[in-house]
């Protein structure tokens, strides 16, 4: 099972959170046909937490995890936390390939797009 866990920082603002939802909902629709499943989660600040998701998904036989990190600038999280609860998780699941995509903010076209809107 190949699955896509879109992972955002987390806030105490509902409205915000239901955002990194509402992506994920739309990401599935999309890309549905390369994704078993398509899950929102949150590194801090409120559930679902990325490190219980995907435990959770390894549980529930997932092969493949793909980590969109929906993140505009590497700070710390990108930097370190990220990578580092990845690492203990491949330890946990040699089975389990995961794959880190880069954070938003590295992503070619970025500018371009940012500039259509403008």
């Amino acid at each position: 099972m190949k699955v896509l866990v879109v992972l955002a920082h987390g806030s105490r603002i509902a409205k915000s959170n239901q955002e990194a939802v509402t992506l994920a909902d739309n990401l599935k629709k999309k890309l549905g046909a390369r994704y078993d499943e398509v899950v929102p989660c949150f590194l801090e600040l409120t559930e679902p937490k990325f490190d219980k998701v995907i435990q959770q998904l390894a549980e529930d036989s997932a092969t493949e995890l793909v980590i969109y990190p929906h993140f505009l600038a590497e700070g710390r999280h990108v930097r370190d936390d990220i990578p580092e609860i990845i690492e203990a998780f491949r330890e946990q699941h040699p089975g389990v390939k995961v794959d880190m995509l880069d954070y938003l903010g590295l992503w070619d076209g970025l500018t371009e797009f940012i500039a259509t809107k403008l």
